[in-house]
């Protein structure tokens, strides 16, 4: 199949008047905002939205045999032909891929696909391999393939695709992570484990949300600072912070000017001990490493925790509703 660029006006949603209304009017996405990590991390502010998972057993608009046959024969070598050969998963009678609303998800694969180059990062014309391309192509061949030896008639698995190619010095902007959204994450981690088994083996990183069996969200160092400052005493928290894959503790005292600990405070302390700390703040310390690894302690499923030590230790708590894959 030749490279063809579909005729779509970029950066606008066509969105109806009035409720009913077939007439529309453009509108403007807003601005995407990030945040960043300790580990320097950047991801999209807030929850993506999760795509609607589907029913475990159905098969949805079967795809034809031949073509899928064809698809996993092929070898793309290049960046165009990566992005082609995912696109061409996602048409319609194939549907081994969809791509999420937000964050020109399809758009950024379409112009990747017609040698395009996106912003400041990377050029599709380069020789090295954007990271995420195999790493998706990977992920949704090991699902034609499960699709084929079922007979065409196991459930054909969809493959979501979220925040790729933002074109920021990040992860996400250098190509090398992308997000995978179509899970509920509240629900069981059966599909979790499965998209974790069908990555390659050059997987840097992995971010799971707060939700559901993942990571417990009462164990963020956050909450339990706001917790615990309830208390007289608020004494020493432990937990994971977002975007990290460490543990981190902190405590309750008289601060130094750098945040950290001067002194804890013990509820005990005499007027004279007060005095001698009366230039220094009261706070809770800067966190600091209380070693170990976030997800082995606040992940609660022991399946997942399992699936996860195969993949990669370098696993920390994202955002909500996606997985965060960073291949190397």
């Amino acid at each position: 199949m030749s490279l063809t660029k579909e005729k779509e006006k970029k950066n606008q949603i066509q969105a109806p008047l009035n409720e009913g209304d077939q007439t529309t009017q453009t509108l403007s996405p807003p601005p995407l905002q990030f945040q960043e990590g300790p580990d320097g991390i950047q991801t999209p502010t807030g929850d993506e939205k999760a795509a609607p998972a589907q029913t475990p057993g159905e098969t949805v608009n079967p795809a034809p045999a031949d073509t899928v046959a064809s698809m996993l024969a092929e070898t793309p070598s290049t960046n165009q032909q990566y992005a082609d050969w995912v696109l061409r998963a996602s048409e319609a009678g194939i549907g081994f891929v969809e791509f999420l609303s937000l964050f020109n998800a399809k758009e950024n694969w379409e112009r990747i696909r017609d040698g395009e180059k996106l912003g400041s990062v990377n050029d599709p014309h380069q020789e090295e391999i954007l990271k995420s391309l195999p790493t998706v192509h990977h992920v949704v061949k090991a699902r034609m393939q499960r699709y084929v030896d079922g007979g065409e008639k196991g459930a054909k698995e969809t493959l979501t695709l979220g925040s790729f190619m933002i074109d920021r010095g990040t992860s996400h902007g250098s190509g090398s992570a992308i997000d995978m959204n179509g899970i509920d994450f509240t629900g069981d981690v059966a599909p979790i484990i499965t998209l974790l088994n069908d990555l390659p083996s050059n997987i840097k990183g992995i971010g799971l949300p707060a939700q559901g069996k993942v990571f417990d969200p009462e164990k963020n160092i956050s909450t339990l600072k706001t917790k615990a400052a309830a208390n007289p005493v608020p004494g020493t928290v432990e937990g994971y912070q977002k975007f990290s894959s460490g543990v981190y503790k902190s405590t309750y005292g008289w601060l130094n000017a750098d945040g950290t600990l001067a002194k804890e405070l013990k509820g005990t302390e005499t007027e004279a001990e007060k005095e001698a700390m009366k230039d220094k703040k009261l706070g809770w310390s800067k966190d600091v490493s209380a070693g170990g690894k976030a997800f082995k302690k606040y992940i609660l499923s022991t399946d997942l925790i399992t699936a996860l030590e195969k993949v990669t230790t370098n696993v920390y708590c994202d955002n909500n509703n996606h997985i965060h894959v960073h291949s190397s």
